[in-house]
């Protein structure tokens, strides 16, 4: 294979970037909004690993995230979809 037919690493990524496609969409990586620190909305996750009223552990396609807080609490789940509820101090990206 010569240089010019060899592929990026991150050829997939510019892709998306020159389609304008939504990254979360086509990877499967989490896509999180936060409404200040009182509620957060995390889609594209895979399961909920641990959970208490002080942390909430999930799992995603790049690892785990763990939301750290006060009077934590999972308000909504779907397929894909995960709101956490209550005064949320951190939020931690584990690989």
């Amino acid at each position: 294979m010569s240089k010019s037919q060899k592929l990026c690493p991150n050829t997939t990524e510019k892709l998306l970037d020159g389609l304008e496609l939504p990254k979360d969409l086509i990877l499967g990586i989490p896509y999180m909004q936060c409404y200040g620190n009182l509620e957060i909305i995390i889609e594209n996750f895979r399961g909920i690993l641990g959970i208490s009223t002080c942390e909430i552990e999930v799992s995603s396609k790049n690892g785990r995230i763990l939301i750290c807080g006060k009077n934590l609490s999972v308000c909504a789940i779907r397929d894909r979809y995960l709101k956490v509820n209550g005064h949320i101090v951190k939020i931690e990206f584990l690989t």
